[in-house]
């Protein structure tokens, strides 16, 4: 759940961040869980997963404002939001995707690949948005990197060689207030 910290944080201006982090409105956000736990059990039974993406892809929206990628979010707000992801395919090193490294992939895609975890919800595919507006699917999945226990000396590495990080504090939640 740390993506979604970290980009709720990363997309949001100080007013719109002061507004949303007020009690009433986040608690009317706060409902992806909100499936009773028989259908949940139900779904994991029949389809090895507790959710459905869709519902997921519905309910970030609101936490990365929109359609945001993740330049458009560090143009806003100049903050860099970093998410780390595993591929499905065992020989793919783990991915960083920040404004750098994924600009046009659509943040609330990222997100949701991100909490992506064996029994909770399936792999995502990322969104990406085209120079003319349009949305594509890209066809690799992506989950949680943190479900392979992604080295942290190898997103130390990354975050050293993209942005010049040279010490971090948390290493499941990237984010950087500037």
């Amino acid at each position: 759940m740390g993506s979604v910290i970290a980009a709720f944080t990363c997309t949001r201006t100080e007013e719109e961040f002061e507004r949303d982090m007020e009690p009433e409105v986040l608690q009317q956000r706060l409902n992806v869980m909100g499936t009773p736990w028989h259908d949940r059990i139900s779904r994991l039974i029949k389809t090895g997963s507790m959710w459905v993406h869709g519902d997921w892809l519905e309910g970030a929206k609101w936490f990365t404002c929109g359609e945001l990628t993740f330049l458009e979010a560090y143009k806003k707000t100049g903050r860099t939001l970093c998410i780390s992801l595993s591929t499905t395919h065992s020989a793919s090193p783990p991915i960083l995707l920040n404004h750098i490294t994924a600009p046009n992939i659509l943040i609330y895609s990222a997100m949701t690949a991100s909490v992506s975890a064996p029994s909770f919800l399936p792999p995502a595919r990322l969104l990406v948005k085209n120079p003319d507006g349009r949305v594509e699917v890209l066809k690799e999945e992506y989950y949680d990197g943190s479900v392979e226990q992604v080295s942290s000396t190898l997103i130390s590495y990354y975050l050293h060689l993209i942005l010049c990080i040279t010490l971090t504090l948390v290493h499941y939640v990237f984010f950087m207030a500037q």
